[in-house]
């Protein structure tokens, strides 16, 4: 029996890599995206947050690096993500440069804020939606919410 090679270019093999950016803030939401995410493992996208920085690593260099190689951005929208600086002036222009080259941005509209306010968002399509926050769904409807999450990132990244 013929298994297909691994190395050979087909997008089934191909990693993709996404992103995440988060407050730390919002940690509860990032665990609730996480574990949506990680079941898209075993179609090799992989996601990347700051915890994977090692001690050591120059944590500000580890971040653009990260954006530079990253296929998307998801942006977990809520107030705190909003109001932080780091964000602002550091991981949102690299994100935004980086769209120039194909990166692809997934912003998840994840508590009530004013995000329509921001010119680079408001050009965006936002999940949900209706622009209504995934966490004022009912928790079954937020788990339908993160399930179709993980399902239309890997079909935006090509991944069936």
């Amino acid at each position: 029996m013929d298994y297909p090679d691994p190395d050979d270019g087909s997008s089934s093999y191909v990693r993709k890599h996404i992103f995440i950016s988060y407050c730390h803030k919002d940690r509860k939401y990032l665990n609730q995206l996480k574990s949506a995410l990680d079941v898209l493992t075993h179609k090799n996208i992989h996601s990347w947050y700051d915890k994977h920085i090692k001690t050591g690593d120059q944590w500000n260099l580890k971040i653009h690096t990260e954006i530079e190689k990253a296929d998307m951005a998801v942006c977990l929208i809520t107030e705190n993500f909003l109001k932080s600086e780091y964000i602002r002036d550091t991981e949102i222009p690299a994100i935004l440069n980086r769209r120039q080259e194909g990166l692809k941005i997934f912003p998840i509209l994840f508590d009530d804020c004013m995000w329509n306010l921001l010119d680079w968002l408001k050009e965006i399509q936002i999940f949900p939606e209706e622009c209504k926050p995934v966490k004022e769904f009912s928790e079954d409807k937020q788990n339908e919410q993160l399930k179709e999450i993980a399902r239309r990132v890997a079909e935006t990244l090509g991944v069936q």
